[in-house]
C-alpha cells in the first residue's frame, strides 16, 4: 500500500484538525463519529423525555 503521508508522522486526527488532508475512513475517525452520533441520539431522547415530564409538547 502506498504511503499517503511519507514523512508526517501525524495522526489522521491531528491532520483533519490542522485542515490538512487526512484519510476520512481511519477507524479512529469512524470510532468517533460514531460516538458522537450515539451521544447526539441520547442528548435528543432525554430532551423529548424531560419535555414531555414537564408538560410540553412539540
Amino acid at each position: 500500500m502506498k504511503e499517503h503521508f511519507a514523512g508526517d508522522d501525524r495522526a489522521n486526527h491531528e491532520r483533519k484538525l490542522a485542515g490538512d488532508l487526512y484519510i476520512a475512513d481511519d477507524p479512529e475517525l469512524v470510532s468517533t463519529a460514531l460516538r458522537a452520533v450515539r451521544l447526539v441520539d441520547e442528548y435528543a431522547k432525554i430532551h423529548l423525555r424531560d419535555n414531555a415530564a414537564a408538560g410540553m409538547s412539540w
